[in-house]
């Protein structure tokens, strides 16, 4: 995907940028932290376009450690096939409503049945987690279509509504994403969540084992959920900020 407002664009979407990776030098580097490393996560775009190395990392992962997979869920039913069975969750985004948006702000094409139909292949294979980031202007073209399927078909994944949209690299430019979401806009996102009686994602936020300090690190867990361990007050403050119905767990 180029999404225009992509965080990390100018390196995720930079086909030169980056290094080979030692997988046998990661192995080692989480065996030597046991008590520190709480689950592996391989991040995404699209991880499938690494489908050798991601594997070879999946197989070095000590089985009592989730692995998670990030994607941005356009990955091909061949890539797919050859990773079934090998994540314990899921973290899928779930961007565009309708593939009008999809080829406008990321340029890919047929969208809409790629990705409900990979999300199905998730919530099967494995524990599936939704994000959806909510875009200015885009609530009723986007989040609506996206909460009213999830309901219809996948009515007990967890959804994580991410309402702190920054309208960074090439959204800046532009005339209807170069903002942040209004309050009224993240309100009625909300209330559709509600409505639709979906099941909402919280950040948990946990102290450190140990007395170890804080590392601001973000994991997720078995269920899904989205922790930070020990997270710093400027964390915290952020997270809040971002979204507030932060939930903070002991």
């Amino acid at each position: 995907m180029t999404c225009s407002f992509c965080l990390t664009g100018e390196s995720s979407q930079n086909g030169a940028a980056g290094d080979p990776i030692d997988v046998d030098a990661l192995a080692d580097r989480i065996a030597a932290r046991p008590r520190q490393v709480r689950s592996v996560t391989l991040l995404g775009g699209e991880p499938t376009i690494h489908l050798d190395a991601a594997l070879e990392i999946a197989a070095r992962v000590p089985r009592e450690l989730p692995f998670v997979w990030k994607t941005n869920g356009y990955a091909s039913p061949e890539g797919l096939a050859l990773l079934d069975g090998v994540p314990d969750v899921v973290l899928a985004d779930y961007k565009f409503g309708n593939d009008r948006c999809a080829e406008g702000l990321a340029g890919i094409p047929d969208y809409t049945e790629v990705l409900r139909n990979n999300l199905r292949w998730a919530a099967r294979t494995s524990r599936l987690l939704v994000r959806h980031l909510l875009m200015p202007g885009h609530l009723d073209c986007c989040w609506r279509p996206v909460a009213e399927w999830l309901r219809r078909e996948l009515a007990d994944v967890p959804v994580s509504l991410m309402t702190g949209f920054l309208p960074v690299f090439r959204a800046a430019r532009d005339p209807a994403l170069g903002r942040t979401n209004r309050a009224e806009e993240c309100r009625r996102a909300r209330e559709i969540l509600h409505s639709l009686g979906l099941r909402e994602a919280p950040w948990t936020m946990a102290p450190a084992p140990d007395g170890r300090p804080a590392t601001d690190d973000i994991w997720i867990d078995r269920n899904g959920r989205i922790c930070v361990d020990s997270a710093s007050p400027e964390l915290v403050a952020a997270l809040k900020r971002m979204a507030p119905e932060v939930v903070l767990e002991p």
